[in-house]
């Protein structure tokens, strides 16, 4: 991130994906997202994995204005890789294995410990 508020439109695009995607009807609701850890803080999912502060910093520690912003109806653009520079999963399992050196299952990465 190059500036504080581009961290703060990937951070808005990131949440309301799911919503965009018709997965979901509110930003809050989709369970793999880090958006009820801003939201709710202690007790929601991953929130251990969650440093909030700067983000939230960013709005004096309002949450009513993280809230309007972060759900705000935009038009933001991240990630400005062309689609056809993406990976697609088995050329980004490909690539772990290979950078990993080893044949490891990739569904074992999943039970590593947290370090």
């Amino acid at each position: 991130m190059e500036t504080d508020q581009y961290l703060l439109t990937v951070v808005r695009y990131i949440h309301q994906n799911p919503v965009k995607a018709g997965m979901v009807t509110r930003v809050d609701e989709w369970k793999w997202s880090s958006c009820p850890g801003y939201y709710k803080g202690a007790g929601a999912l991953f929130c251990e994995l969650l440093d909030s502060r700067f983000v939230l910093s960013q709005f004096a520690n309002n949450m009513v204005k993280f809230k309007e912003f972060n759900e705000r109806v935009n038009d933001d653009q991240c990630l400005d890789i062309e689609m056809s520079q993406r990976l697609t999963d088995d050329e980004g399992r490909a690539l772990i294995v290979e950078l990993l050196g080893t044949t490891l299952n990739i569904a074992l990465v999943k039970r590593w410990e947290r370090f």
